[in-house]
C-alpha cells in the first residue's frame, strides 16, 4: 500500500474524533439511562451498534471514494485516536462519566470496544474474490 493510498488523513481523523466526541457527550448526558445492569438491555445495545457502525463507516468509504484495499488505512485513521482517548475516559470513568456506576462504566467500555471492532471489520471485504485487499 502506498503512503496514504489516496486516503485523506484529515477527513478520517476528523470523522473518528467527531464520532468519539458525540459518543462521549451522549454517554455523559444519557449513559445512566442507557447502560443499565440488564442482560437484555446490554444485548440490545450491542446489536444496535452493529448496523449503525456498518452504515456509518460505509457512508464514509462511499463519500471519500475509498476502494477496498485502502479501507484498512481509513479505518485505522478513524479509530486509533479515539481508542487512545477512550482508554483514558474509561480508566478515569469516575471523572469522565460521573453519571455512571462502576458496572455501567464497565458495560460502556465493553460496548465502545465492540464498536471499534465493528468499525475495523468494515475494512474487510465481504467477497474477497470480487473485491480483494
Amino acid at each position: 500500500m502506498e503512503p496514504n493510498a489516496g486516503v485523506r488523513t484529515g477527513f478520517w481523523l476528523g470523522f473518528g474524533l467527531g464520532v468519539w466526541a458525540l459518543t462521549t457527550l451522549a454517554i455523559r448526558l444519557l449513559g445512566q439511562w442507557v447502560f443499565l445492569p440488564s442482560p437484555v438491555v446490554a444485548a440490545l445495545l450491542f446489536l444496535l451498534a452493529l448496523p449503525v457502525l456498518i452504515l456509518l463507516m460505509h457512508w464514509g468509504y462511499r463519500r471519500e471514494g475509498i476502494v477496498s484495499q485502502h479501507r484498512p488505512l481509513a479505518a485505522i485513521y478513524a479509530c486509533a485516536p479515539s481508542l487512545l482517548l477512550d482508554g483514558f475516559s474509561i480508566a478515569f470513568s469516575g471523572w469522565a462519566y460521573p453519571n455512571l456506576t462502576a458496572d455501567a462504566a464497565a458495560l460502556a467500555g465493553g460496548w465502545l470496544l465492540w464498536c471499534y471492532g465493528i468499525a475495523l471489520f468494515t475494512a474487510i471485504p465481504l467477497r474477497p474474490d470480487l473485491d480483494p485487499i
